[in-house]
């Protein structure tokens, strides 16, 4: 076996210089795409919402973008918008005058399936049960601030609730109508 000094060094790299070269743009890359994933939100597609933040956007500041809603409940507390000119609309929940919860009904796969977050995300921190019960319980990623409603056999989504990054115990105290049980008899 050869020493290895400087010389012996020196001739490797200039004999394998265009494998080296390849070898760190890889390394380059998959550092990048990495710390892409990691910092990458969740985003609603081609809506004025990607200027609402859950959490910051005050009142004020979401009529600016998106006008006065069309309508108002539980004492303005939360805001009702049309969806893309049809008949659905998102609630936007606000609490101390800003906006909390982001509530987006979803049909067919306009924001892609069930599976598409998971792979995304990863598995889901927990499985939340509401009125949809086990036929589209809450996928909950609550360190990414999204909670995902979706048939976990179809991969057919419902909603998409969108909040200000938080722990499971804390999202569940401020929804009560969420649980992590189903309370339904299964079948």
């Amino acid at each position: 076996m050869e020493n290895f000094n400087l010389q012996n060094i020196a001739k490797i790299i200039k004999n394998d210089i265009v494998l080296i070269s390849f070898l760190v743009i890889a390394l380059l890359l998959a550092i990048v795409s990495g710390f892409a994933l990691i910092n990458s939100k969740p985003e609603i597609k081609g809506t004025p919402w990607q200027s609402i933040e859950p959490g910051k956007t005050t009142t004020d500041q979401i009529k600016k973008v998106l006008g006065d809603p069309q309508e108002s409940s539980n004492s303005g507390q939360t805001l009702m918008y049309s969806k893309k000119d049809d008949k659905r609309q998102i609630a936007v929940d606000i609490q101390n005058n800003k906006a909390t919860v982001i509530k987006e009904p979803v049909t067919h796969n306009e924001e892609g399936d069930l599976n598409s977050y998971i792979q995304k995300f990863g598995q889901p921190e927990k499985i939340l049960y509401g009125p949809d019960e086990t036929a589209a319980p809450g996928h909950f990623w609550g360190q990414r601030g999204i909670l995902v409603f979706g048939n976990p056999i179809s991969g057919i989504i419902l909603e998409i609730w969108y909040f200000p990054p938080t722990d499971l115990r804390t999202f569940l105290s401020q929804h009560p109508e969420l649980k992590p049980e189903p309370t339904q008899n299964r079948p």
